[in-house]
């Protein structure tokens, strides 16, 4: 076969106003299951939307990563991402920059229920095809775990939803897709 590096990053966390920078290989933030790898996912495969969109992989680059959280009214999270675009499922496998913002919040909405929405955009060309593609997807998911029974029970609900634009030569289509799972521990 092939011996390849899926993921590896030196993370320097030392820098004022708590950010976090990261270089190296990873998985990008996005939407709620691309940045997992496949055995960490609640299903046994990733959802028909993520492959459709971020390819059979998901979206994941070698490249630079910035992220900082605050807490107001929650906590925010906010990630940006630059990579080379070699993704082939978005960028015909080019090797230009490619840019990525995700803003994730979080809500604790009781001792034993907590929400989280997400927003992400995608933009990276690829001048060898004249092709130039967006890419945004709202991520959504609702949590129900007591604190005294978390590790035998837990209840989630996620779902996102992805509008994609690939334009060649001025032209182009915008495409959606989404799914909406759920997943209880007994």
């Amino acid at each position: 076969g092939e011996l390849e590096i899926e993921e590896g990053y030196f993370y320097y966390t030392g820098l004022p106003g708590r950010l976090r920078l990261d270089l190296g290989v990873f998985r990008q933030q996005l939407g709620e299951l691309n940045r997992w790898h496949l055995h960490a996912v609640p299903e046994t495969d990733y959802p028909l939307a993520v492959t459709t969109y971020a390819g059979e992989e998901g979206l994941a680059g070698a490249g630079l990563s910035a992220y900082w959280n605050a807490r107001v009214l929650g906590t925010q999270e906010l990630w940006a991402q630059v990579t080379r675009g070699d993704n082939e499922g978005l960028f015909d496998g080019g090797n230009r920059p490619a840019y990525l913002v995700h803003l994730n919040n979080f809500w604790q909405l009781g001792r034993a229920t907590y929400m989280q929405l997400g927003a992400t955009g995608v933009y990276g060309t690829n001048p060898d095809t004249g092709l130039v593609t967006r890419l945004g997807a709202l991520d959504l998911r609702f949590t129900w775990r007591p604190p005294a029974r978390a590790k035998y029970r837990e209840w989630n609900v996620r779902g996102e939803l992805f509008a994609i634009e690939k334009e060649r030569a001025g032209a182009g289509e915008v495409r959606h897709g989404w799914y909406v799972g759920t997943n209880y521990k007994l």
